[in-house]
C-alpha cells in the first residue's frame, strides 16, 4: 500500500503516519509502514484505530493494567511487546506485536487473543477496503439500486446486471452466483422482491471483499470463502469463517454497519 492510497479513501486528514515508534516494535517493517505510509486516524468500518497521541502504541500489559481488563492469559510475559492499534466495534482490541508484526484480536472477555492479520499492512488494507467500498452496501445506495431494479425487467441475468451495475474496480459482475441465489426457495417465493435484492446487494459486496481479502492475507480465514457465500442467504455467514472479521461481513451483509 501506499500513502497515496490510504488519503484517496479516508481524506488527507484522515490519515496519520506517526511521528515516532514505540522502541517494543523492532519489527522492521512494521516501523516502516507506520511512519511513511500511515494508518487510517478516521474511523474507520468496524474499528477506531488509535492515533500516536490517543493511546496509539500503549503496551498490552500497561494498557490491561489501566483500564482494569480481567486477561489471565497475559500475565506470562509473552505479551510485553505488544501494543495498542485499534478499538473494534464488535467487543475488542486489536494489538501490534512489535516482534513478529502480526496484528491481534483481544477480545473485552476472558478469551485468549486470536490472530487477526499477518501484518499491520494487511491490518490496513482490510480497513480500507471496507471504507473504499461503502457505496455498495450503505442503506441508501442499495435501497435506490432495489427500487430500480425491482421496478424493471424480473428476469434473473436482468437483475443481476443491475444488481452489480457498480462493481469495485477490476471485479466482473457475478451474474451466475446472483442467478443462483434467487433460484433459493427463500428468495424466490418472498414477495417482498425489493427487500431481497437489498439482501443480495448486500451479500454480493462481503463476498467480492472476503475474496479479495482472502487474497491480500489468508490468515483470518477458515476454509473456502467462496464456499461461504454459496449458501441460502437468508442463512447467517458461519460464526468464525473470517476470524475476528467476521463480525464486520455480517454486518456488511445484513446493513448494520457502523
Amino acid at each position: 500500500m501506499k500513502h497515496a492510497d490510504l488519503v484517496e479513501v479516508f481524506g488527507v486528514d484522515g490519515v496519520e503516519r506517526w511521528p515516532l515508534v514505540p522502541e517494543d516494535v523492532t519489527h522492521p517493517t512494521s516501523r516502516r509502514f507506520i511512519t511513511e505510509v500511515g494508518v487510517p486516524s478516521l474511523e474507520a468500518p468496524g474499528a477506531s484505530v488509535t492515533t500516536s497521541t490517543e493511546n496509539g502504541g500503549a503496551r498490552l500489559p500497561a494498557y490491561r493494567d489501566r483500564w482494569d481488563f480481567d486477561w489471565p492469559w497475559s500475565r506470562t510475559g509473552a505479551f510485553d511487546d505488544w501494543l495498542l492499534v485499534a478499538y473494534c466495534s464488535w467487543d475488542g482490541r486489536a494489538f501490534l506485536d512489535g516482534v513478529t508484526g502480526t496484528v491481534h484480536f483481544v477480545p473485552d472477555y476472558d478469551e485468549p487473543p486470536r490472530l487477526m492479520n499477518s501484518t499491520i499492512e494487511d491490518f490496513t488494507y482490510f480497513l480500507y477496503a471496507f471504507q473504499r467500498d461503502r457505496g455498495r452496501y450503505e442503506d441508501d445506495y442499495v435501497r435506490v439500486l432495489a427500487q430500480l431494479v425491482s421496478a424493471e425487467d424480473d428476469e434473473a441475468a436482468g437483475l443481476a446486471r443491475r444488481l452489480l451495475e457498480h462493481p469495485s474496480p477490476a471485479k466482473s459482475p457475478d451474474v451466475e452466483f446472483v442467478r443462483r441465489a434467487l433460484a433459493y426457495p427463500s428468495m424466490a417465493s418472498d414477495d417482498d422482491r425489493e427487500a431481497v435484492l437489498e439482501l443480495l446487494a448486500r451479500t454480493v459486496a462481503a463476498k467480492d471483499l472476503a475474496i479479495e481479502l482472502h487474497d491480500v492475507d489468508p490468515a483470518p480465514f477458515v476454509g473456502d470463502v467462496g464456499d461461504v457465500f454459496s449458501r441460502d442467504p437468508e442463512l447467517d455467514l458461519p460464526s468464525d469463517f473470517a476470524g475476528p472479521w467476521t463480525h464486520i461481513f455480517q454486518s456488511v451483509r445484513e446493513g448494520t454497519m457502523a
